[in-house]
């Protein structure tokens, strides 16, 4: 379960430093949605490796922050296909999914561990 976790935590810090920040630098455009998600999920990525068992306060936060990164995923999602849909185009969720399910593990992680208390 450790190694999952381990996963999910390198890949939500390496999509939310690359594929949000970066790519907002890269071409030049500003997402409300991206930039929350990218933030919380680099708090989520970097607060799992220094919370432990014993601290309650860092999985609320980690729990917090991965419920506002989800939130974020869910109005990027909406905002695209209300407003910017095309025909055939799939918002890239092939890309964008694990990235989400990844998210969603760490939530049951960190929610798991807080009703262990």
């Amino acid at each position: 379960m450790e190694i999952l976790r381990t996963i999910a935590r390198g890949y939500i810090l390496f999509v939310c430093l690359v594929g949000y920040l970066l790519g907002q630098i890269i071409f030049g455009g500003f997402s409300f949605n991206a930039t929350i998600l990218a933030i919380a999920g680099i708090t989520v990525s970097v607060l799992w490796c220094a919370a432990n068992k014993e601290s309650s306060s860092k999985q609320r936060i980690i729990f917090l922050s991965a419920f506002i990164a989800l939130a974020a995923c869910a109005c990027e999602i909406y905002y695209y296909y209300t407003y910017l849909s095309s025909p055939g185009n799939d918002f890239a969720l092939g890309m964008r999914v694990p990235l989400y399910m990844s998210l969603f593990f760490i939530l049951l992680s960190s929610s798991l561990q807080l009703t262990r208390r």
